[in-house]
């Protein structure tokens, strides 16, 4: 693994680059779309397992944090979904760079995968394939369900508050207005049926909304499967809202789906 800083000079991003390590080097690469606040830290080893798990079929791999998140430049709270949606772009075309290589695809995570979808969808060239691990299709039911989840915390008895301003706060970071609002207008719930990049969905939830939307993908002509892995990701519980994820058996699926594409 080669970390660095790249992007622009005021606004540098961190990445971690992992080159092939197989004697037999693919000529196509993986940028991985981390989740944001709380899901950021939970699922950090595991997207750090899926950079290792890609290499090891030969394939580059790129692993960054979005402005104002982890080792990049910026606030928490000065993010925003444009913002991370260039980052991404501008990590694809990192990876390009330093691997010598045109092909490249994108693995998100929770509202990293809305982003993933959003770069897919609007920028060039498109990526080869897209693996996705619990989208998340709309800003609003995402921030009502950090919401409500913040809320269940706050009834705990042993809730511990950290923050000066919980109104401010969400699961111990703060977010602005403009913020909020930026991830309460996303919304990729036709455009990620309606894609024109083969893509594959790992969901860990069995409920109403993610069979509405996994019916909506088979109608479409890149969609290429999807699997239901239940109990390896609880994003939502108060019993495991810290636990570090470990998913085995999701990011085997993903690394699979990745190593197959030969688009």
């Amino acid at each position: 693994m080669n970390p660095f800083f790249f992007g622009p000079s005021n606004e540098q991003l961190y990445g971690a680059y992992y080159p092939p390590a197989t004697a037999f080097a693919r000529d196509k690469g993986v940028v991985i779309c981390q989740p944001i606040w709380q899901e950021y830290i939970r699922a950090h080893w595991a997207c750090t397992q899926l950079a290792h798990g890609l290499n090891k079929q030969g394939i580059h791999v790129l692993l960054f944090d979005y402005f104002g998140a982890g080792d990049s430049a910026g606030a928490s709270e000065e993010g925003s979904v444009g913002h991370w949606i260039e980052d991404a772009a501008c990590a694809v075309q990192e990876l390009r760079d330093i691997a010598g290589i045109k092909k490249i695809g994108l693995i998100g995570i929770r509202f990293g995968a809305a982003i993933a979808c959003k770069v897919g969808a609007e920028k060039k060239p498109a990526p080869f394939a897209i693996g996705y691990w619990d989208p998340v299709l709309a800003g609003v039911a995402y921030m009502s369900d950090m919401q409500s989840l913040q809320e269940r915390l706050e009834a705990a008895d042993d809730y511990i508050n950290f923050t000066t301003s919980p109104s401010k706060a969400l699961m111990g970071f703060p977010f602005s207005e403009v913020q909020r609002k930026s991830i309460a207008t996303m919304d990729i719930s036709d455009s990620f049926s309606g894609q024109q990049t083969p893509y594959f969905v790992v969901h860990s939830e069995d409920t109403p909304r993610t069979r509405e939307y996994i019916d909506k993908c088979k109608s479409g002509p890149f969609f290429r499967g999807a699997c239901h892995v239940p109990h390896e990701s609880d994003w939502l519980a108060i019993q495991t809202y810290d636990n570090i994820i470990m998913s085995p058996t999701i990011m085997d699926k993903l690394i699979a789906f990745m190593a197959q594409q030969e688009q």
